[in-house]
């Protein structure tokens, strides 16, 4: 792994608390479905949403991801979430994911467009 994405990872990792927050409030705040839920149950799902990906990242290994990815689209599915929530959430970790790739940057003026195609 290059160095620049080890640094990445290491700099979520160290917001990882603070990120899962925000995003969290976000959800809630945007999306009806997750306006519903509990928040500390949404926390904990999207803790470990963002630890899994930054998993993935740190190590090219996309399964346990993608596998994570399915299972929480079909808990969402039996709850009867609308799939506009599900598409509202993804584009929402877009942006968060891509917040963080600017602020390491602006921290560390290393990214170059093949880590972010990586990433």
């Amino acid at each position: 792994m290059p160095q620049v994405i080890a640094n990445i990872v290491a700099f979520c990792e160290a917001r990882l608390v603070e990120i899962a927050e925000r995003f969290t409030d976000e959800l809630r705040n945007r999306y009806a479905n997750y306006t519903a839920m509990d928040r500390a149950v949404l926390l904990q799902a999207v803790t470990t949403s963002l630890k899994t990906l930054i998993h993935a990242i740190g190590t090219g290994d996309l399964k346990p991801f993608l596998d994570h990815a399915r299972s929480i689209g079909k808990a969402r599915a039996r709850s009867g979430f609308m799939a506009a929530d599900m598409f509202g959430a993804l584009n929402e970790l877009r942006r968060v994911a891509w917040n963080l790739i600017e602020d390491f940057n602006r921290e560390h003026q290393t990214v170059t467009v093949n880590h972010v195609r990586r990433l």
